[in-house]
């Protein structure tokens, strides 16, 4: 019996040091990663805040209760200095590149996507009017 319980303590032990050490990317070889990110109202909160160039795979969960989307701008402006047209984030301002996107989707749901992405800045955000204004959005790093 003795035997036994230590065996199931030394496993439940590293359980939780694996749950613990996990972090919200996991690489996954030849220069790709997983990147999982939360949106909700009005925040969007990555488990990480870099990733290794070359492909990453984002997990996107909308934790919040109304429809968001997930825009990748490849920019140095800090993410609040963007200019905002028509109450939404001027993707095609000077000194900003839309990386791609994950289009508008439902409250509860997560959608997976990948990008190639270079190293740099980038900020992600939630272009739907007023959600960017709102606080939406957030700085990445590529290295």
């Amino acid at each position: 019996m003795p035997k036994r319980f230590l065996l199931f303590a030394g496993v439940a032990a590293f359980a939780v040091v694996a749950v613990a050490c996990g972090g919200g990317s996991q690489k996954t070889g030849g220069g790709s990663s997983t990147v999982s990110v939360e949106l909700k109202e009005f925040s969007i909160v990555p488990g990480v805040s870099n990733a290794q160039a070359g492909k990453v795979t984002f997990t996107v969960k909308n934790a919040g209760s109304i429809e968001h989307e997930f825009v990748v701008l490849k920019t140095d402006l800090a993410p609040g200095s963007i200019p905002v047209v028509g109450g939404k984030a001027n993707e095609e301002a000077t000194g900003v590149s839309n990386v791609g996107e994950i289009a508008e989707f439902g409250a509860g749901k997560t959608v997976t996507k990948a990008f190639e992405l270079a190293a740099g800045k980038y900020v992600f955000v939630c272009n739907i009017p007023g959600h960017y204004s709102g606080g939406m959005r957030t700085a990445f790093e590529v290295k």
